[in-house]
């Protein structure tokens, strides 16, 4: 929750100043006024994400939609600001902020009457037990869905025991078909697991290191410094040097890509962006190498790999990969807000699905809520990997800049309680509170709702209640 103040004064700052121009921008109701905010103030890669025409006409659309807007509060250093519209007297967040240059960019998002967050929920007061701790999670949800701001399923289990799982909203807006508590979900990134899990599990058996070079596996590999200096731990860790993979100039948005070590020739090439090992850079082009290392020792494409090392044991089912191609029964389709309709007064459009290809070892992959329980039952039990094995994939190595991110897998704290596992996008959300031995499990297909918001919450809320599970 931003710290607000009532008296609506922007204070003297530099992201303060950008707030205040461009609420001006939008009440002069002046498409040149507009222009010149988002061709002066708007930065570089804000304006190369729409264009800068587009994105004259969608604060002329923010300016004619909402009738002008009449401030409420603004936080303490101006960057965040709730606005009524004149027209249709909605309530609104607008946040924004400038760079080092006095360039920036901004969001804003329609919000439940009464609340200071758009996630502001009236929990019960005191310590809960465990039983108390799940209603109240359940009426969080089913507040949630009242207001369209919950889609999706929700499951939560401590050991081998489901403690809730819950379903809200609809899988396919058109046709009306809900979503159930088996409804399949796009992954994106929470894959990385599998990844992490499939390297975890070829270290048990002896066949790599986690110090290994990776020119012990891709000898092909056309950079030398990558191919002499980058190790299986560092690529674990995005710290080995490799970029995002669809930003990088070799990526094809159009071509097939038939496996792992197909698509990272896409990375030929391209120079690291650091010294291997010495920073910090979340990347995808680093888990394809990852694939493609697990494509070289099996022998097989990646996805029949996993398919048959890690969801054929585990009973995952309802888990695979989609090329977009295909319609999969029980997959619920992924809408978001068109940037265009910054005020969420139109429908919610389709989006598309995380990659165009089949099998993606940095994610893209589809499940249920009951086979990613299985799969974190499997990792917390140790099926998955060895305990030292998991020990070590669970340490966070001492990387400059580097967030609380270990080997595929991310240590969160929450109220002194640490939650191991990993998001996707806005898609979906597996966190395991090692302590407790308790699963959260969150997926959803509203885009313009992220689903690690209400996860993220809601593993706040058990945090506070740890004692309760103790027992």
């Amino acid at each position: 929750m931003f710290p607000f103040v009532q008296t609506p004064t922007f204070p003297d700052n530099p992201n303060a100043r950008f707030m205040s121009e461009l609420v001006a921008a939008i009440n002069s109701g002046d498409p040149v006024a507009m222009r010149s905010f988002a061709d002066t103030r708007l930065n570089d890669d804000v304006l190369l994400g729409l264009g800068l025409a587009n994105h004259a006409r969608r604060l002329g659309k923010i300016s004619s939609g909402s009738g002008g807007l009449r401030i409420e509060r603004i936080d303490q250093d101006g960057s965040a600001v709730f606005v009524r519209t004149r027209q249709g007297n909605r309530l609104i967040l607008l946040m924004g902020g400038v760079g080092p240059k006095g360039k920036g960019g901004y969001d804003l998002r329609r919000m439940p009457e009464g609340t200071a967050s758009v996630r502001e929920h009236a929990w019960p007061k005191g310590p809960q037990a465990r039983d108390g701790v799940v209603r109240a999670i359940r009426g969080y949800l089913d507040s949630l869905a009242k207001r369209d701001l919950w889609n999706g399923v929700v499951l939560i289990a401590q050991g081998d025991r489901v403690l809730l799982h819950t379903a809200h909203g609809l899988a396919e807006r058109s046709f009306g078909t809900r979503i159930g508590k088996g409804t399949k979900f796009n992954l994106a990134s929470l894959g990385k697991m599998f990844t992490a899990s499939m390297i975890g599990s070829l270290v048990d058996e002896g066949k790599l290191s986690l110090d290994d070079q990776l020119g012990r596996f891709r000898p092909d590999w056309p950079d030398v410094e990558a191919r002499e200096r980058v190790t299986v731990r560092m690529l674990l860790n995005h710290s080995a040097g490799f970029g995002g993979l669809f930003d990088s100039p070799g990526y094809d948005r159009s071509r097939r890509y038939v496996d792992a070590t197909d698509i990272s020739t896409a990375l030929y090439g391209e120079p690291l962006t650091f010294p291997p090992g010495s920073a910090w850079n979340y990347s995808n082009g680093g888990f394809v190498v990852l694939g493609s290392i697990i494509e070289k020792i099996t022998g097989k494409p990646y996805e029949m790999a996993v398919r048959e090392r890690l969801f054929r044991p585990l009973g995952m089912n309802a888990s695979g990969w989609a090329d977009g191609n295909e319609a999969l029964p029980g997959l619920a389709t992924v809408y978001d807000r068109d940037v265009m309709d910054p005020l969420g007064l139109e429908p919610k459009r389709r989006d598309g699905m995380f990659a165009g290809w089949r099998g993606g070892p940095h994610g893209g992959g589809y499940s249920n809520a009951g086979d990613l329980f299985r799969f974190a039952r499997a990792l917390r039990t140790g099926r998955l990997m060895k305990p030292s094995t998991v020990e070590e994939f669970l340490t966070v190595p001492p990387v400059a800049k580097g967030p609380n991110y270990a080997l595929g897998f991310v240590k969160e704290n929450f109220e002194g309680q640490t939650s191991i596992g990993h998001n996707g996008h806005a898609r979906a959300d597996l966190g395991i509170f090692w302590d407790l031995d308790l699963t959260v499990i969150a997926l959803g297909n509203d885009l313009s709702e992220p689903v690690p918001l209400t996860a993220n919450v809601i593993r706040r809320f058990i945090a506070q209640n740890a004692a309760a599970f103790k027992n």
